[in-house]
């Protein structure tokens, strides 16, 4: 789940693929050459591993499922912290070294900034 603007840098991770499924709101992903792909509800994007991609969730929040392969699930418990309630966290930055660490950790590139951060 997540709020309005959030989302991944640019990377790809060579050994995972990785298959979005949007159950509620929107979503805009970024796949290899940086083209919009808007989802909605009910959309499946698939993306291969070696594929440079990248998404953020458009305005309100969105809920959706990443279906993965090999290890990109350890990368993505690395990344995150356990919640008390079924609720989305007060908003506060990602712990971008731990990001980073488990990163090289799981073989995931970050290639850079998400597409169209402001520098």
């Amino acid at each position: 789940m997540g709020r309005h603007g959030e989302g991944t840098p640019l990377h790809r991770h060579p050994e995972d693929d990785e298959t979005f499924y949007v159950l509620e709101g929107e979503m805009t992903f970024f796949l290899g050459d940086d083209r919009p792909v808007p989802a909605s509800a009910g959309s499946f994007v698939d993306v291969a591993g070696r594929a440079a991609h990248a998404f953020r969730v458009d305005p309100g929040t969105a809920r959706y499922l990443i279906i993965t392969t090999a290890q990109h699930e350890r990368f993505y418990r690395a990344i995150s912290e356990p919640v008390g309630s079924r609720t989305l966290p007060p908003e506060a930055p990602m712990d971008m070294a731990r990001v980073m660490a488990a990163a090289e950790q799981y073989n995931v590139e970050v290639l850079g900034p998400p597409p169209g951060a402001s520098a």
